[in-house]
């Protein structure tokens, strides 16, 4: 379709032609098409797909991203610094930022962008648990995600 997810951000265009014709064929059989990549859409980018017949779109990393920088954010907020320092270093040292980056970048960036790999590790957790005394972390991150999951569904309308 022309989408391209680089880091945290969307640097691709829609094919509107290319994106047209692989829904119809996808239509033509029954199937809905979703499209992958479609981080970080503009209100306008996710208008495109809908006249095009896009059905979904896949925004994982995104919110992955999002649900990362909140916990990095309350961290901070609250002074949690030896764990989230663990929960950074860990996530930057998983190395799942690389297939992600197109030229030299920070890292807190290359954290955000990891940071949804390493949910299930014991540094995230820890770091959770220690927010948890201060405020209701799950809370926060849904209120989060509802605002994003807002934008894609009044989006594709």
């Amino acid at each position: 379709t022309g989408s391209l997810l680089k880091e945290a951000f969307q640097v691709g265009h829609l094919d509107y032609k290319s994106a047209q014709r692989l829904v119809g064929i996808a239509h033509s059989f029954g199937i809905k098409f979703k499209e992958h990549n479609g981080d970080y859409l503009s209100s306008f980018d996710l208008q495109q797909r809908n006249h095009v017949g896009v059905d979904a779109i896949n925004v994982g990393p995104e919110f992955g991203a999002l649900q990362t920088r909140t916990v990095i954010g309350l961290g901070q907020r609250f002074g949690f610094y030896k764990e989230l320092d663990a929960f950074l270093n860990r996530s930057i040292e998983s190395g799942k930022w690389r297939k992600w980056v197109y030229g030299p970048t920070s890292d807190i960036l290359k954290a955000v962008i990891a940071g949804h790999y390493v949910f299930s590790s014991d540094e995230y957790h820890e770091l959770v648990d220690k927010l948890q005394t201060e405020i209701e972390v799950n809370s926060v991150i849904n209120e989060a995600l509802t605002t994003s999951i807002g934008h894609y569904v009044e989006g594709l309308g």
